[in-house]
């Protein structure tokens, strides 16, 4: 909808920050770096500050693109905190989460509606 903040409509900073972070928890190439990362990421998403909720969301949603099938050990962990940002009152982080939803199932081949009660 017009008028949304979205994730590209962030500064450079923010969107610089989401590929920076995505990119180095790749170059990590471990299951327990990525969950590291992953959590630490999703944890920021407890705040009240949108523009750190939608940063949050992308840089999981870019760890995810470029992990593909590898994020599937992240997906259990990560489910909850999908769960809470589905009911946030801000629309702008309920239409992240909801992408970044549908690109887990892509990757996973699962439907996480069932988890998402």
């Amino acid at each position: 909808p017009d008028g949304l903040q979205t994730f590209s409509s962030l500064d450079l900073v923010a969107r610089e920050t989401a590929d920076c972070l995505g990119k180095m928890a790749v170059a990590g190439n471990s299951d327990m770096a990525w969950k590291r990362i992953n959590l630490k990421v999703l944890m920021a998403t407890r705040t009240k500050d949108v523009r750190t909720k939608l940063v949050a969301v992308e840089v999981v949603s870019r760890l995810a693109d470029f992990l593909r099938e590898d994020y599937n050990v992240l997906i259990a962990e990560t489910v909850p905190f999908i769960s809470e940002l589905l009911e946030d009152e801000e629309v702008a982080v309920q239409f992240a989460v909801k992408d970044f939803a549908k690109k887990l199932e892509t990757i996973s081949g699962e439907d996480l509606g069932q988890y998402l009660g």
